[in-house]
């Protein structure tokens, strides 16, 4: 499985959790590149966290708190709702 299309599928997930799980609030989505053969094999290494409106604490879900403390390599994404402009916006942030 390559990065590219984990950070897509990742993404897909975002937008889906916002709007079934967060009334279309804003996520953050927590993930190692070291974990994906434990989270293809169903092992819970994705953080989910949910957030207000105008924002969201990756490090409000342990899981996400332990992988980016304790990853070699971390990704977070995170979606921004943007009500007003019916749209989202999406920004990945690396942890090194």
């Amino acid at each position: 499985m390559s990065s590219d299309l984990n950070d897509l599928e990742m993404a897909k997930n975002v937008l889906k959790i916002s709007k079934d799980e967060n009334d279309s609030n804003e996520v953050a989505i927590t993930y190692s590149p070291d974990s994906v053969k434990l989270i293809e094999q169903g092992a819970r290494y994705i953080g989910v966290a949910l957030g207000a409106e105008h924002n969201v604490d990756p490090l409000s879900n342990t899981t996400a708190y332990h992988l980016i403390s304790t990853s070699r390599d971390c990704v977070v994404i995170v979606l921004r709702n943007r009500p007003s402009l019916l749209d989202f916006s999406l920004s990945i942030y690396n942890f090194f």
